[in-house]
C-alpha cells in the first residue's frame, strides 16, 4: 500500500500482485490448482469477516468457523472459536477490497489466504498482515486458523 512507503519505506509481504492473480505453480500438479470459483468464494468469505452484516451474524460465523478454529490476534492474544463467536457487534471500518489479497492451495482441501488489512479502530488506523487457513468440507469452506501481525507505523 502506498501508505506504507510514506511511513518509512518498509517492504511489503507478500509482494503486491493483482487481485486474483496466483503464485507461480511450478512443480505443482494440475490437481493442486485452485479453481477460479473456489478463489472467488474464499475472497468473498474472507471479506465477509470484515463486513458487520456477516461478521456479527452468529449463524453465518458458526457455519464458516471450523470446530477447532483459533486465532492469533493483531494484539498477540489467542482467541478460540467461542471467543470469536462471542465478540459484541460493533461498526467495522475496514478498507475493502482487502489489499494484497492472495489465495493459494496448500493441499487438495486446504487453502491459505493472505492479505493486508487496514482498519480504523477508535480513531486510529491499524494495519496488519494477515493469514488464514481454510479447509474444504462437504458443507463448503471452513476457517481453521487466522493470524494477524501488526505492521508498525
Amino acid at each position: 500500500m502506498a501508505g506504507h512507503a510514506a511511513r518509512g519505506g518498509r517492504g511489503r509481504y507478500p509482494p503486491r500482485r493483482q487481485r486474483g492473480a496466483s503464485r507461480a505453480s511450478v512443480g505443482r500438479p494440475a490437481s493442486m490448482e485452485l479453481s477460479e470459483q473456489d478463489r472467488q468464494t474464499l475472497e468473498r468469505l474472507e471479506e465477509g469477516l470484515w463486513r458487520a452484516e456477516t461478521r456479527f451474524d452468529r449463524a453465518w460465523m458458526e457455519r464458516i468457523l471450523a470446530p477447532g478454529f483459533f486465532e492469533f490476534g493483531r494484539s498477540g492474544r489467542v482467541y478460540s472459536r467461542e471467543d470469536t463467536l462471542g465478540i459484541a457487534a460493533r461498526p467495522i471500518e475496514a478498507r475493502l477490497p482487502l489489499a494484497n489479497l492472495d489465495v493459494r492451495l496448500l493441499s487438495p482441501d486446504v487453502a491459505q489466504v493472505t492479505y493486508t488489512s487496514v482498519e480504523t479502530y477508535r480513531g486510529e488506523e491499524q494495519v496488519a498482515n494477515r493469514s488464514s487457513l481454510w479447509s474444504r468440507t462437504e458443507d463448503g469452506w471452513q476457517l481453521l486458523f487466522h493470524q494477524a501481525t501488526a505492521v508498525p507505523d
